[in-house]
């Protein structure tokens, strides 16, 4: 196996000429990884910035949804009155036979 590394040499051009060209090719090839690795290093922090705010609403939506637990009431038409007694009726017959069925008790109004 062999490891050569081979140059092409334009023979018109002198040597310093050619010497030339291939440091102009290196230069521009030097320039443009610098400008992929700039460009690659400003897009992961804009990628990673953007996951974090993404994950930060995700977890004060999470925060919000689990605060309050929902009433079995709230199903129902209902309402606290000015006496501070919870008043309930259904949105129609069959949850008003419900409520009766199922929540009323003896002393219920």
């Amino acid at each position: 196996m062999c490891a050569c590394l081979c140059v092409e040499v334009d023979l018109a051009l002198s040597a310093h000429a050619n010497a030339r060209k291939w440091y102009e090719q290196k230069k521009k090839q030097k320039s443009k990884q610098e400008k992929t690795i700039t460009a690659h290093t400003k897009a992961f922090k804009a990628a990673e910035k953007k996951t974090r705010q993404q994950l930060s609403q995700e977890k004060s939506v999470a925060a919000i949804s689990h605060i309050r637990k929902v009433h079995w009431f709230e199903k129902f038409n209902w309402f606290i009155s000015s006496e501070n007694y919870l008043v309930i009726s259904g949105r129609d017959a069959q949850q008003n036979e419900m409520i009766v069925k199922r929540y009323m008790s003896k002393g219920d109004l």
